[in-house]
């Protein structure tokens, strides 16, 4: 096994993300995803309607009085397993997974926790393609939400995954 491929990881939580929406994904090659209906920033999910997901670097302006999701996922820290071989060092990489959802100001918390409620179900306890979710902290209030015309709350979940050289 080679050392992980960080867009594989990052690739493999979006595609999570976009099929826990309800979308599914026709095509994945590489870091491109693209789901039936031949998009990755929108997906369909029959009970909440239209959910449109965004992820880093994608230009995206948010409909009024819609709500929408971003996913960012970083990678922090790695810790060596194991030291001093020349084959099979086990390595294990770490990251987070910051889930905002926005949902329209002035219509309570309601809608925005029942994103944010999927949200916890599509993370909690969840193991796939080697990658293990650990337990996820939020929904957390954002007090100043960006874009303004939003209310916000964050979800933070941490990953790892295993590497060995």
């Amino acid at each position: 096994m080679a050392a992980v491929d960080l867009n594989t990881v990052r690739a493999a939580i979006e595609t999570h993300f976009i099929a826990g929406f309800g979308a599914k994904i026709a095509l994945q090659s590489g870091d491109i995803l693209i789901s039936q209906n031949g998009l990755t920033i929108v997906t369909q999910s029959v009970e909440l309607g239209l959910t449109p997901l965004v992820f880093y670097n994608q230009d995206y302006k948010p409909t009024p009085n819609d709500s929408f999701v971003q996913c960012l996922v970083t990678f922090d820290q790695t810790s060596y397993l194991t030291m001093g071989l020349a084959s099979n060092a086990l390595n294990q990489v770490f990251g987070t997974v910051k889930a905002n959802v926005f949902t329209p100001k002035g219509t309570g918390p309601g809608a925005n926790y029942e994103l944010a409620d999927r949200i916890c179900s599509l993370c909690t306890r969840e193991i796939f393609e080697g990658i293990q979710l650990g337990p996820l902290s939020g929904p957390s209030v954002i007090a100043a939400p960006q874009p303004s015309a939003f209310f916000q709350t964050a979800i933070s979940v941490p990953f790892n995954v295993f590497e060995q050289l």
